[in-house]
């Protein structure tokens, strides 16, 4: 959902909304600015498990005040964005450890990971599917299209790739 920390620290139950067309999410964000992001039927499947196994209805009821993120500590007691953070971190690290040795660039880079890493992973990977970038911008919230074309990895791909074309034609 590109959400950023403190914005999914902050989220209650209730803040998920039905409709017709599916599952969205009504949320204060950044500057303190409302929004609405669409919730896929993936992210609705895991809060499904995620709800049952805490023993709650599988979905969120209208105006439930239940943080969305519960803390380790209770049922009703909602998660901090630091919390969060430090969860990330931990698990970033225990990846890192499985793959050093095999690939240690990539475990150096998990070790400088963040949870603002993944909002950008998946705005990355999202334009890398081929999603409308109107609509990754959208549902990142982003100010321009000029912020979201920054995580366009494909055209930057394709000129590498020519030029390593170029190159291995020259053989």
């Amino acid at each position: 959902a590109f959400l950023r920390r403190e914005e999914a620290a902050n989220l209650k139950m209730g803040n998920f909304i039905a409709s017709p067309q599916g599952w969205s999410l009504r949320f204060v964000g950044k500057g303190d600015k409302w929004s609405t992001i669409i919730v896929t039927s993936k992210l609705m499947d895991e809060l499904k498990v995620y709800r049952t196994s805490l023993g709650l209805p599988a979905l969120p009821s209208p105006g439930e005040s239940r943080p969305a993120i519960m803390a380790v500590t209770g049922v009703d007691k909602g998660v901090t964005g630091q919390a969060i953070y430090l969860i990330c971190k931990e698990i970033f690290g225990w990846a890192a450890d499985l793959i050093e040795g095999s690939d240690n660039a990539a475990a150096a880079r998990l070790r400088q990971s963040s949870p603002h890493w993944m909002r950008h992973t998946g705005v990355s990977h999202s334009m890398e599917m081929g999603v409308d970038p109107r609509y990754v911008q959208a549902q990142a919230r982003h100010s321009s299209l000029n912020i979201t074309a920054r995580y366009d990895h494909k055209k930057r791909q394709a000129w590498r790739d020519a030029f390593n074309a170029a190159d291995n034609s020259k053989k």
